[in-house]
C-alpha cells in the first residue's frame, strides 16, 4: 500500500486497487472474528445446557475459550441478550420446575441435581426468579386429591 501511495498521480488506479484490496482483507478479518465469536458463544451455550448440573464457574468457562471473564460476558450478552450466569440460572430453574412438577424428589435432591450448592441457595434463587418458593411451586403444580 505504501508503494501504491508513493506512485505518481497517473498511478491512482493502482493506489485505489491496493486500497480496495486492503479494505477487503480487513472486512474478511472482521467477518472471521464475528464468526469465531458466534461459534464460541454457541459452544458455551451448548456446554451450559449439557452441564448445568455441575459446579460451573463463569470465569473458568471464559478461560477455557481463551477470554477473560469480562470480555466473555460482554460477547455473551451481545449474542444472547443476557449474561452467562443468568443463562445458566434460567436453565437450572427450568429443570428444577420440571422436577418439582414431575417427580417426588425432595426439594434438597432437586436443588443439588440441577447444580445448586445448597438448599438455601436453591430456595433463594428460585424465589428470586419465580416469586414463589420451590415448595410453594410444587404445591401449586400438584392437584389436590379428589374428595368423594
Amino acid at each position: 500500500m505504501r508503494t501504491a501511495l508513493n506512485h505518481e498521480k497517473e498511478d491512482s488506479i493502482i493506489t485505489l486497487s491496493t486500497l480496495f484490496s486492503a479494505l477487503a482483507s480487513i472486512q474478511d478479518c472482521v467477518h472471521q472474528t464475528e464468526q469465531s465469536t458466534k461459534n464460541t458463544i454457541f459452544n458455551a451455550l451448548h456446554y451450559l445446557e449439557n452441564n448445568y448440573f455441575n459446579d460451573i464457574h463463569i470465569e473458568s468457562l471464559a478461560t477455557s475459550f481463551g477470554y477473560s471473564r469480562a470480555h466473555f460476558t460482554t460477547l455473551f450478552i451481545e449474542e444472547t441478550g443476557i449474561s452467562p450466569y443468568l443463562y445458566l440460572t434460567q436453565i437450572r430453574i427450568k429443570k428444577a420446575k420440571e422436577l418439582l412438577s414431575r417427580t417426588k424428589l425432595s426439594i434438597e435432591e432437586i436443588g443439588y441435581s440441577v447444580g445448586f450448592s445448597s438448599i438455601g441457595r436453591f430456595s433463594e434463587i428460585f424465589k428470586k426468579y419465580e416469586n414463589i418458593t420451590p415448595i410453594g411451586y410444587r404445591k401449586m403444580r400438584i392437584p389436590p386429591p379428589k374428595m368423594y
